[in-house]
C-alpha cells in the first residue's frame, strides 16, 4: 500500500530505478497530503478506491504537464552507471537493514501482537480506527479524539489515513497495523538514506554503508518508536533523505516532472509532520549554501526555480496548506525541563546513549574514523548533511542542558524535546558514521595491495570484498548491528501492560459484546481505556489521554466535571446532567496509567461506593459500571 501509488506517481514524473523505489513511499503519503483533505469538502469517503482514483489523477497531470514541458528547460543528469555487482551489494546492505529493523520490532511486540504502551500509542490507535471506520480524512476529524469542541483543530494525518486504508481493504487489526508499520519503517529509513546518498556522491560503498547503518543507531529510529510513542514522527524523519533525494534531482536536472514531484514530497512531509517539514527547510539551507558556494552562478536560476517550486507546492497542496492555516500553533507553549549537562548531552548524542547508559562505542568509533576521513573530495558532496546533522545536534544540546527563553524560542517547533531533536541529529551523525566505514574500506584496500601486488591492479575486485569484509567486522564487533540492545530498548514500549494487557482487553472486548452499539463510556483517558476504540470499536469519552484541562466550551466543561467528580454521582445533579448531556451511561474503570505511577483520575477514585453506578463486569484489571435509572 506504500509503495504502489508512489511508484505509478514517480514513474509517471520520469522517476526511475533507485531513486523510483526510495521517493515512492513519500509520494504515496503526498497522494494522501494532497487528496486527503480535499475530497471530504466533496462529500467523498476516503477508501482505497478513492487512494486509486487520486492516485491516477495525480500521475496523469504529472505526466501531461512534463511531457509537454520535456526539454525546454531539462539538464542532463551526469551519473557514472553502477555496476551489476554495486546494485547486488547495495540491494544486500538494504535487505540486512529491513530484516534487522522487522525483526527487532517482531521480537519486542511478541509477533506484531502486544498493544504499544504509554501516552500517544493510543491517539494514533484510535485515529486509524475512526478513519477507517467513518472515511473521513480531513486533518480536522480527528479533534473527535482529544478537543471535539475546539473550533479549530490540525493534526497531520496522512501517517493514519494509509493505515486506515490498509485495514478497509484488509480487515487488520489495529494493533498489528502499528506494530507493523513500525517494523517497515527501519528499512524505509534505510531503502531512503541509500538513495539520498546516490543521488549526491554516487558511491555504492557510502550507500551500502550507510544504508546497514540506518538499522543500528538506537537514536533513531528506536528511541522515538518508544518515546511518546510519537509514530508519524517516526516516520516522517525516515522519509527527509528520500525528500532531499528528489530535491535534488530536481535541482540537477530542472525538468518538469523532478519538480512536480518534489511538490508533492514537500505536501507529504507536511501530511505526515509539520514539524518534519521544518525540519528539511533547515537542513536544506545548508545544501542550498553548500550548492551556491561551490558554483556562484547556479543562485539565481536556483531561486527562481525554487520559487516555482513554492508555488508549484501551494497549489498541489492548497487543501492542506489552508488547514494548517486554520488552526493555531501550540508546540511553542510546550517545554520539557533540561535533564543533562551540555556535556553529558552531547556525550549521549555522540554515543547514542540516551535511553541506554551502556554507550554504542563502535557508533562512535566510526564517527572518529568518519571526522579522519572528511577530508576527501569524494566526500565533500556530502557535506551539507553532515552540517545540517551538527545544527541539530546543537539544537538537541540546547534544548537537553539549558533551561534558556533562546532555548524554547528555537526548539519550539519541535516541542521543544531533545529525544526529537536527537532523532534528527541522528541522520548526520549516520552520514558521518558511513563515512567512517568507507573510510575503514579504502585502508582495508590499500591493505590488500600491500599483500598482493595481483589484488592491488584489480580494483573491481578488492573494492566489492573490502566493503563485505568491513560490514561483516561491523555486524560481528556490534552483535549483530546491535540487533539485541535495539530489541530491549522497544520493548520498553511493547509490553503486556501496565496500561493494557490481555487481562483488560478480555474486558474490551465484553464491551463490545455486552453493551449497545454507539453507547459512550466514561473513561479515565489514563488508564489505558482509550483503546477500546481502536481495539473493539466501543467508543470513549476521551479518546486519546489528556493533558491539560478541557476546552472552555459546554462540553468540555461537562467533561471536566465528569473526570474531577464523578464519584459525587449519588449527591451532586451536575455530575448527572453533565452525564445526560455527553449520553454516557457505562462508566470503565481500569488498572495502571500511562504516565507509570498508577494514579487516577480524581473522579474516577470509589467509583464502587458510588450507589448511582452498577457493577456489570469485573475482573483483575477492569470495572465496567452501569449508570441505574
Amino acid at each position: 500500500m506504500i509503495a504502489v501509488p508512489g511508484l505509478l506517481l514517480g514513474f509517471a514524473g520520469g522517476l526511475r530505478g533507485w531513486l523510483l523505489a526510495g521517493a515512492a513511499p513519500l509520494l504515496t503519503y503526498g497522494v494522501v497530503g494532497v487528496f486527503g483533505p480535499l475530497l471530504p469538502k466533496f462529500g467523498i469517503d476516503w477508501s482505497p478506491v478513492t487512494l486509486a482514483l487520486s492516485t491516477a489523477v495525480l500521475a496523469a497531470l504529472v505526466f501531461g504537464i512534463s511531457t509537454v514541458l520535456r526539454g525546454r528547460f531539462e539538464v542532463a543528469e551526469q551519473r557514472a552507471p553502477w555496476r551489476l555487482v554495486d546494485h547486488l551489494g547495495v540491494l544486500a546492505a538494504l535487505a540486512v537493514a529491513g530484516l534487522v529493523g522487522l525483526f527487532a520490532v517482531k521480537r519486542a511486540s511478541n509477533g506484531f501482537t502486544l498493544v504499544p504502551q504509554w501516552w500517544d500509542a493510543g491517539y494514533h490507535a484510535n485515529a486509524i480506527r475512526f478513519i477507517a471506520d467513518t472515511g473521513n480524512s480531513l486533518p480536522s476529524a480527528l479533534k473527535v479524539l482529544s478537543h471535539p469542541d475546539v473550533s479549530s483543530y490540525y493534526y497531520p494525518n496522512a501517517y493514519h489515513v494509509l493505515a486506515a486504508t490498509v485495514r478497509q481493504l484488509t480487515g487488520a487489526d489495529v494493533v498489528a497495523l502499528l506494530d507493523i508499520s513500525n517494523g517497515v519503517v527501519v528499512g524505509l529509513f534505510a531503502l531512503a538514506s541509500i538513495v539520498m546518498v546516490r543521488q549526491f556522491s554516487n558511491s555504492p560503498a557510502l550507500c551500502a554503508a550507510a544504508g546497514v547503518l540506518s538499522c543500528a543507531v538506537t537514536s533513531f529510529p528506536y528511541d522515538v518508536i518508544v518515546w511518546g510513542p510519537i509514530f508519524p514522527f517516526v516516520a516522517g524523519v525516515a522519509f527527509i533523505p528520500a525528500f532531499f533525494a528528489v530535491f535534488g534531482r530536481m535541482l540537477d536536472t530542472r525538468s518538469a516532472g523532478a519538480l512536480l514531484l518534489t511538490a508533492v514530497t514537500m505536501v507529504g512531509l507536511l501530511a505526515v509532520h509539520l514539524s518534519i517539514a521544518l525540519a528539511a527547510f533547515v537542513i536544506g539551507l545548508f545544501l542550498l549554501a553548500q550548492r551556491w558556494i561551490t558554483n556562484r552562478r547556479t543562485a539565481l536560476p536556483d531561486l527562481a526555480l525554487l520559487g516555482v517550486l513554492g508555488l508549484a507546492a501551494v497549489l498541489v497542496g492548497a487543501f492542506q496548506f489552508s488547514a494548517i492555516l486554520q488552526t493555531v500553533a501550540n508546540a511553542g507553549d510546550v517545554l520539557w525541563p533540561a535533564t543533562y549537562s551540555p556535556g553529558d548531552a552531547v556525550g549521549r548524542l555522540l554515543t547514542s546513549s540516551k535511553s541506554r547508559d551502556l554507550p554504542q562505542w563502535w557508533f562512535t568509533a566510526l564517527l572518529l574514523l568518519g571526522l579522519i576521513g572528511l577530508h576527501k573530495a569524494k566526500f565533500r558532496s556530502m557535506l551539507w548533511w553532515l552540517l545540517g546533522g551538527l545544527a541539530f545536534t546543537g539544537l538537541t544540546v540546547l534544548d537537553a542542558g539549558y533551561n534558556t527563553t533562546l532555548s524554547h524560542v528555537l526548539n519550539s517547533p519541535w516541542w521543544n524535546d531533545s529525544w526529537r531533536l536527537a532523532a534528527i541529529a541522528t541522520l548526520g551523525l549516520i552520514g558521518l558514521a558511513a563515512i567512517g566505514l568507507v573510510t575503514l574500506r579504502d585502508a582495508l584496500i590499500s591493505l590488500l595491495g600491500k599483500v598482493s601486488a595481483g589484488l592491488k591492479d584489480r580494483p573491481a575486485l578488492t573494492g566489492p570484498v573490502a566493503v563485505g569484509l568491513v560490514l561483516v567486522l561491523l555486524g560481528l564487533l556490534t552483535h549483530g548491528l546491535y540487533l539485541g540492545r535495539n530489541t530491549d530498548r522497544l520493548r520498553d514500549l511493547w509490553r503486556d501492560g501496565p496500561v493494557v494487557d490481555n487481562t483488560k482487553i478480555q474486558a474490551l472486548h465484553w464491551m463490545h459484546d455486552n453493551i449497545p452499539q454507539g453507547a459512550v463510556v466514561a473513561n479515565d483517558s489514563h488508564d489505558g481505556s482509550t483503546w477500546m476504540w481502536a481495539i473493539d470499536g466501543v467508543r470513549p469519552l476521551f479518546g486519546s489521554a489528556q493533558i491539560g484541562p478541557q476546552e472552555q466550551t459546554a462540553d468540555g466543561l461537562n467533561r471536566t466535571t465528569v473526570l474531577d467528580r464523578l464519584n459525587e454521582l449519588d449527591g451532586n445533579p451536575e455530575v448527572r446532567k453533565a452525564l445526560q448531556q455527553l449520553k454516557v451511561r457505562y462508566v470503565f474503570v481500569g488498572e495502571g496509567s500511562v504516565d507509570g505511577a498508577g494514579g487516577r483520575a480524581k473522579g474516577f477514585r470509589d467509583l464502587e461506593q458510588v450507589r448511582s453506578l452498577r457493577p456489570i463486569f469485573h475482573n483483575a484489571r477492569a470495572t465496567v459500571y452501569q449508570l441505574a435509572d
